[in-house]
């Protein structure tokens, strides 16, 4: 057995304390055991919130797509009950077997006035047509014409069939016929 030096310490703890004092490899293990404990516990924690926020996600489309059908139905029912009075009006009108042909005429007037009047309701404008200015985004050119006055330059100047709009929607372009001014030559003196 060698001797210490002078320089080195000297373990006097005697053999039975030093067989009792923890394996510090054992308190490592043990510590790292309680953070995957914990690690572990949180891990389960967001698991779980992040399923609770699926859910929520999930019942709130369910509960969007619901009120959507919903809107859909009612905007539906809205259209049949605006237009239910003209059609009884129209079918009075076929069933009466009158040979009048101007009281006929003036049934069919006023059910196209009401449908009219519907069509208006549910959010329907006519595209602007004579004198407006010619817009491609509401108009479909189908010709043009030569104007005298320069004001009608670029001017809607006959409506062929007229154009529609719900809203920013373009149902249908109005076809129009667009003025286009042209200098007449001056004469030579």
């Amino acid at each position: 057995m060698a001797l210490p030096d002078d320089n080195e310490e000297v373990d006097n703890t005697p053999a039975a304390e030093v067989e009792s004092l923890p394996d510090p490899r054992d308190l490592r293990l043990a510590e790292m055991e309680i953070k995957l404990a914990e690690t572990e516990s949180r891990l389960r924690a967001v698991s779980k919130a992040y399923a609770d926020q699926r859910n929520e996600i999930t019942a709130s489309r369910e509960r969007a797509e619901a009120h959507l059908k919903n809107m859909i139905a009612r905007k539906e029912g809205e259209v049949a009950r605006i237009f239910f009075e003209p059609v009884q009006n129209l079918q009075r009108s076929l069933e009466a077997h009158t040979t009048d042909t101007v009281s006929l005429l003036t049934g069919v007037r006023m059910v196209l006035t009401q449908c009219l009047d519907g069509l208006h309701r549910l959010g329907l404008r006519e595209v602007p047509g004579v004198g407006s200015n010619f817009d491609p985004n509401l108009h479909e050119a189908i010709g043009i014409e030569q104007v005298s006055d320069e004001a009608e330059d670029d001017t809607v100047v006959t409506v062929h069939l007229a154009g529609y709009t719900v809203g920013n929607v373009v149902l249908q372009p109005a076809k129009v016929i667009v003025g286009k001014f042209t200098r007449s030559p001056i004469p030579e003196a």
